[in-house]
């Protein structure tokens, strides 16, 4: 069974995702950790891209020290993005938060946030697992590559440690209940909240793009589309472009 965190908070970070993998390896930590940062000054997203940020938007990070199977790594990731959603959605219940796969999170088409899962790999197995949180509040990015938004645009209720609190418990509840009662709950509601179930989209993945309609995700968190030639093609990791 999966305990609870410890919290530790900070003033500044370079990167939260970073700070709880040195806490967890200089003092030997064997609990987990929830760390919510008030600044943090070098974030990164997925495929190593700056994730922007300013005091006041949510930066956070979440080290569960628990082992896991690597074939367990795409159920988690729907995992996480399904208990940020919750998190979100019980706060701000009127706003339509989507999900796009494999882990942004979006408003009203518009991006608001991600997550980074980084593994700690022993003996062929999750030794732990980090997770990194970032939600636009109060400040959102100009992107050439897709739009932007921030909560301070639909909501004054703006509380990143509340925010920060809400997604703590749902990770807590949804890993021992995903432990207990397994991967279905989370695989429906994930499709539920997807922005982009039954599109055409296209998929980058390494380097080279797939077109075709979003049908579903599987049993382990892949996405899975049909092309214009009716092939199936699941792919475990890449991007929607």
């Amino acid at each position: 069974m999966f305990e609870t965190f410890n919290y530790i908070f900070l003033e500044r970070s370079i990167s939260t995702n970073m700070e709880i993998k040195n806490i967890k390896e200089k003092f030997k930590f064997k609990n987990s950790i929830a760390l919510l940062s008030k600044v943090q000054t070098g974030g990164k997203g997925r495929s190593n891209n700056k994730w922007y940020s300013n005091d006041g938007d949510l930066t956070c990070s979440f080290l569960v020290n628990q082992k896991f199977k690597l074939d367990n790594l795409g159920q988690l990731n729907i995992l996480m993005s399904v208990s940020i959603i919750q998190a979100l959605k019980k706060i701000y219940k009127k706003l339509n938060f989507k999900l796009k796969w494999p882990n942004d999170i979006y408003l009203n088409e518009k991006k608001i946030g991600g997550i980074l899962i980084e593994t700690n790999i022993k003996k062929n197995r999750i030794n732990y697992l980090i997770v990194g949180v970032g939600i636009n509040i109060i400040s959102s990015p100009n992107n050439l590559n897709y739009e932007t938004t921030k909560l301070s645009e639909f909501s004054k209720n703006l509380e990143p440690k509340k925010i920060f609190f809400s997604i703590t418990d749902y990770i807590f509840k949804n890993i021992n209940d995903w432990e207990e009662n397994g991967f279905s709950f989370y695989k429906k509601t994930w499709l539920k909240n997807s922005k982009d179930l039954g599109k055409e989209i296209l998929i980058r993945k390494d380097n080279k793009f797939f077109n075709g309609k979003f049908l579903k995700i599987d049993d382990n968190g892949s996405i899975m589309i049909k092309n214009k030639n009716e092939n199936l093609l699941v792919f475990p990791f890449g991007e929607v472009i």
